[in-house]
């Protein structure tokens, strides 16, 4: 059967592979084109691309293929402001986190005409004027001696993680998603919306460091920024980089505590100190030894010592994540990082009939013709509780 040709905006076609930051030879091996010379004939409106090659880079793009059929390219929303710094920052956007873009907005809007259906009103995202504004309302949201299941040690790794995004969504207007980006990439990505706003997480990197990320993205939401960030990067951060790690590590960890936890072991090497403050509250390493420092219980020298340290632990633990054999179901890796909230307005959606099987399959990220969502709502209680 002869392949039909995409009778499309050369255009938009071009505009689609830029914008993502694609060259020639990329895309064509995106579209499962041989020749290259044939996209970029295509882009100049000298030669056709069949439908199918269209599907895959449209597809790999994450543009809609309607996009490629209008008289000239959609408009985007700008990418958000970066916050980035230190000694990983990238020096400039890659593919990969433009698609991780488009993706959460993607889903964003999907939500929105699922809550519209549902009938389920969005409050507007608090308004705070100062970080100092944004920990009283963080604290009693985040505090981790706020939270009754502490006897059951809910508090570490992945479990803390996943408790820390269901009352985040629960409280606030807010999807929290997880993509596998590379965290030397990004490590927390806010972007702002009146109501429903988006933070992006870097699943690659360590649970601890996520929930940090998380509430560190929050502190941008209620000053109502959107931005892309490197939490706890060090002494090249910008001012107000720095004011939100220190929000929300007071957030996760109550002064008072600190004090307490730092005055009983005041006599042990700071490192233990550490460790004491990770286990019991669930923080990250560098986010403890952060606030140990700047309430004087580590001297600058130690501080630095400790934060390379943890550097170079953290990423150790990325490259075995990475390098494990096996993993978690995939169903269940999908709802941990599509979060509560999208997760069940999905399911909610199929099981009103609002959407298709097929469409909440590919909302889900799963196939349709494999997957039971009951199962998924199961999988999603006994990640999140409810």
């Amino acid at each position: 059967m002869a392949a039909t040709d995409a009778l499309i905006n050369p255009k938009v076609l071009r505009w689609a592979r830029e914008s993502t930051l694609l060259s020639i030879d990329e895309a064509a091996r995106v579209a499962h084109i041989a020749n290259p010379d044939r996209l970029l004939a295509a882009e100049n409106g000298d030669g056709p691309i069949t439908f199918h090659q269209l599907q895959r880079l449209a597809h790999f793009c994450r543009i809609p293929l309607g996009a490629f059929y209008r008289d000239a390219p959609p408009r985007e929303e700008d990418v958000p402001p970066d916050f980035r710094s230190g000694p990983e920052r990238p020096d400039r956007y890659t593919s990969d986190l433009i698609r991780t873009l488009r993706t959460a907005r993607e889903r964003r809007d999907a939500a929105l005409e699922l809550f519209q259906d549902l009938d389920i009103a969005i409050p507007a995202m608090p308004s705070v004027a100062s970080t100092s504004e944004a920990h009283a309302v963080l604290q009693p949201l985040l505090c981790t001696l706020a939270w009754p299941d502490q006897s059951a040690q809910w508090n570490r790794g992945a479990k803390a993680l996943s408790t820390s995004k269901e009352i985040v969504e629960r409280s606030l207007p807010v999807l929290v998603f997880e993509f596998p980006v590379e965290s030397a990439q990004v490590r927390g990505c806010s972007l702002f919306h009146e109501r429903l706003s988006i933070i992006i997480l870097s699943s690659n990197d360590v649970p601890n460091a996520r929930r940090f990320s998380l509430t560190h993205e929050l502190v941008h939401l209620l000053l109502h920024q959107s931005g892309l960030c490197s939490p706890l990067c060090g002494r090249d951060q910008l001012q107000l980089e720095r004011e939100c790690d220190v929000v929300a590590s007071e957030s996760l960890l109550p002064t008072a505590a600190l004090v307490a936890e730092a005055m009983e072991r005041r006599n042990e090497q700071p490192q233990r100190i550490v460790d004491r403050i990770v286990s019991r509250y669930g923080m990250s390493y560098s986010a403890a030894a952060l606030r140990l420092h700047d309430a004087g219980f580590i001297g600058d020298r130690d501080y630095r010592q400790l934060m390379h340290f943890y550097d170079t632990q953290r990423r150790k633990q990325i490259e075995a994540y990475a390098d494990r054999d096996g993993g978690p179901n995939y169903h269940l890796l999908q709802v941990q990082r599509l979060g509560p909230t999208f997760t069940g307005a999905v399911l909610d959606g199929i099981y009103s009939d609002h959407i298709s099987v097929t469409q909440g399959a590919s909302l889900l990220g799963v196939a349709a013709s494999y997957v039971s969502f009951d199962g998924i709502r199961e999988q999603m209680s006994s990640v999140y509780g409810g």
